[in-house]
């Protein structure tokens, strides 16, 4: 069985900002960031956040992904390796903006092999 981590994380960026090139960049960094390859991390779902504020500046995507582990002993190493701070390392490198917010989901496996998802932790990154 396959052993997902997911991630829901926001980027100070627009929607249409996040083009395919900037996809591309930013699966690499959470690859790297997780210890994986590009090919294992998926990105579920875009989606446009829109500013509470009439200032741009607070506009933003938030981007579900999904990295696929070959066992529970490789997700909790991912799991391990993506915190923010990492995250945020590899996204620079890939000169990517840093993320606002940060959600990791994390399979919580039970004895009967389905996985429930809970939240681990809900960080606010950058402070605008």
């Amino acid at each position: 069985a396959t052993h997902v981590v997911r991630l829901s994380l926001s980027l100070p960026i627009s929607k249409a900002e996040f083009n395919l090139e900037k996809q591309a960049k930013f699966k690499e960094a959470i690859a790297r960031a997780a210890g994986a390859s590009p090919a294992d991390v998926a990105i579920d779902n875009i989606e446009a956040l829109s500013a509470g504020r009439r200032r741009l500046l607070a506009s933003g995507v938030r981007i579900d992904v999904s990295v696929k582990a070959k066992d529970k002993a490789a997700a909790d190493a991912m799991g391990a390796g993506l915190t923010a701070g990492n995250i945020n390392s590899q996204l620079s490198k890939v000169s990517l903006c840093n993320l606002r917010a940060f959600v990791r989901l994390y399979p919580n496996l039970p004895a009967s092999g389905i996985s429930s998802l809970t939240v681990q932790m809900l960080i606010a990154v950058t402070n605008e």
